[in-house]
């Protein structure tokens, strides 16, 4: 987090305060899904790898299956992402999103995996899957930003930029 694999955009903005005031109660020991998604995205977005990595454990030892799944692999995708991992982030995140809609949340909440996993990709200098995932998105709604973002992936003759 803080920075951003497009040039011309800004870093997302600060989550401490965010953190802080949700406490570490439902931060560091979430007891749904829907809260340890978030709380894993706003360590993630602080860069508190270490709360992340004893996250990920707390997933990983949960009753709720989706939790010791689905979100301990999205703790596991944020840990490789910021250790610059990209390529281990980006398959940790493919893998993962399509079960994402059993974790709850508004398609935009689930977005910000797939922002995650675009990021990985484009870091990783994965133009094509970057590409294919700009793609989809923009088949499923207009977006001048993706748009944007895909256009800077192309040359003007149609190859890939190497990112």
């Amino acid at each position: 987090a803080g920075t951003s694999a497009f040039r011309g955009e800004t870093p997302p903005p600060p989550v401490e305060l965010v953190l802080e005031a949700a406490g570490p109660e439902l931060v560091d020991r979430p007891q749904t899904s829907f809260v340890a998604l978030h709380a894993a995205l706003a360590l993630a977005a602080a860069g508190d790898l270490t709360r992340l990595g004893a996250l990920r454990v707390h997933c990983q030892s949960s009753s709720d299956l989706d939790v010791r799944t689905t979100v301990a692999s999205v703790c596991e995708a944020l840990l490789a992402a910021g250790d610059q991992r990209w390529g281990d982030a980006a398959r940790l995140l493919g893998e993962v999103l399509p079960g994402l809609p059993r974790v709850g949340g508004s398609a935009a909440q689930r977005e910000i995996v797939e922002e995650t996993l675009l990021y990985c990709l484009v870091s990783d200098g994965q133009a094509d899957r970057a590409l294919a995932l700009l793609d989809g998105r923009l088949d499923r709604r207009s977006s001048p930003l993706d748009q944007r973002r895909r256009n800077s992936l192309v040359t003007p003759q149609g190859s890939r930029l190497r990112v």
